[in-house]
């Protein structure tokens, strides 16, 4: 455990085997066979997280240790956690501008948040996405992702398009995409708003056909947040061929708080995938298991007639030109 664990600050800044780090400036990359997904199925326990406010680290501590456990007691792969599960930490009332808050929550991650998870990924033997948290690097702060393999492993994924309150409270833009090699072939993450921004979708695009998960960490309060989210990880869903895992936050700690959420797993449309493999409950808190059939989605992406971004590689539109048209009234 003491090697596992080791010195986190170095720890985090290597690069795993199990992980393919690839710039912003994402180019085709010659994948080995091995490269391929291992399983022909994948069970993942998506968390629909409450957020509370007020939690102590203990407390927090424990509900994020339950939802594991639950996690392999359904004989899950992989459980995923929401963006920002962090800010159950939000001390209501305490008087401090949002930007110390924080910086105060990000300051408390530091210490225990990885530990935590590297001890429960290796004790239940567990791959887990810790949902999101403001880390801090030297002297930036970062929405990062934590992703920890069964044998305690860690990277993380930053967040890279953040929102106006993000910027407002001091955080930092990240500036890579993070591929995961793992039991389900390539994976990645994309963090809320990331999931709606169609340039970083496309950076993908070279590596669409080994590209079978994307997993999609989120935070919405709003019911107008939560659609976009939702609606742009079905659209991913489509355009790679492949499976988008939304996890989400519930809950309201204040009246004028609250997180409208819906954990969601989405399918390419197409013959012998439903499209919508879990709509959870809006605004309940829970764990929501589903299996990803990864051989179908392997056969399906060789044979689909309709593969949006196969098609947009084999087919470019070059010398497109943009023509505004003035019609006769």
């Amino acid at each position: 455990m003491q090697r596992a664990l080791g010195n986190f600050g170095r720890i985090c800044s290597l690069l795993f085997s199990g992980f393919l780090i690839l710039g912003c400036s994402l180019k085709q990359a010659d994948l080995s066979e091995s490269e391929k997904s291992s399983q022909d199925s994948l069970k993942v326990a998506v968390v629909q997280y409450p957020i509370e406010g007020n939690r102590g680290v203990a407390d927090f501590s424990q509900k994020i240790e339950d939802f594991v456990q639950e996690a392999v007691s359904g004989n899950a792969d992989l459980v995923i956690f929401p963006e920002y599960v962090s800010l159950d930490l939000w001390r209501l009332g305490s008087g401090l501008t949002e930007q110390q808050m924080t910086r105060q929550i990000a300051e408390a991650f530091e210490n225990f948040y990885p530990e935590l998870l590297v001890r429960l990924a290796l004790e239940n033997e567990i791959w887990i996405i810790g949902g999101s948290y403001p880390r801090i690097v030297q002297s930036r702060m970062y929405n990062s992702s934590p992703i920890i393999s069964p044998k305690g492993e860690i990277f993380f994924q930053d967040k890279i398009f953040l929102t106006p309150w993000e910027r407002e409270v001091g955080l930092s833009k990240g500036n890579q995409i993070s591929l995961i090699r793992g039991p389900w072939g390539l994976g990645a993450v994309l963090i809320c708003y990331d999931v709606e921004i169609p340039e970083l979708a496309q950076r993908l695009s070279p590596l669409s056909k080994r590209l079978n998960v994307l997993f999609v960490p989120s935070m919405t309060e709003s019911p107008e947040g939560l659609q976009r989210v939702l609606k742009t990880s079905a659209a991913r869903a489509v355009e790679h061929h492949s499976f988008v895992v939304v996890s989400a936050t519930v809950g309201a700690p204040s009246p004028t708080w609250r997180h409208y959420g819906k954990s969601s797993v989405y399918t390419p449309e197409t013959k012998g995938h439903p499209g919508t493999l879990v709509s959870a409950d809006y605004g309940a808190p829970g764990i929501h298991f589903t299996d990803l059939d990864l051989a179908l989605i392997r056969k399906t992406k060789e044979s689909a007639g309709i593969y949006p971004v196969r098609d947009q590689l084999r087919f470019p539109a070059r010398n497109l030109r943009l023509k505004v048209v003035h019609p006769v009234l």
